[in-house]
């Protein structure tokens, strides 16, 4: 049909986020992946301070884990507020979880955070 109308099918690049900053900068977005996702997860473990999960930081595996956790949180379709007032209401409704609750909605809010600034620092290198 499109031959027939003699139309140009196509989609325009801005209509994901990768094509509207390709259209800005000039190149394609530059995301953290593996090693540099496990430094950045390793950096947000590190600095973040955690309760609960004090005597677990250490453990291998735990930088694992926690990039499983936050991936299921970024998945889950809610935004960053809407998953900092779920956690809270974790920790009022189940007091014996108010503590995991809190290392949760700090460890989330230090990768939303820290990550884009640590990841251009990486590209840069």
């Amino acid at each position: 049909m499109a031959s027939r109308t003699g139309c140009l099918v196509g989609q325009s690049c801005t209509l994901t986020f990768d094509g509207l900053v390709r259209l800005v900068v000039g190149r394609s977005p530059r995301y953290a992946a593996g090693l540099e996702h496990e430094l950045v997860l390793t950096q947000v473990l590190g600095e973040t301070p955690v309760e609960a999960l004090r005597d677990a930081v250490g453990f291998p595996g735990a930088v694992a884990a926690l990039g499983r956790l936050l991936l299921q949180l970024a998945e889950s379709g809610r935004d960053a507020d809407e998953l900092d007032r779920i956690l809270a209401l974790w920790a009022v409704e189940e007091p014996n979880a108010a503590l995991l609750a809190g290392d949760v909605r700090r460890l989330a809010r230090s990768y939303d955070g820290p990550v884009p600034i640590l990841a251009s620092r990486i590209a840069r290198r």
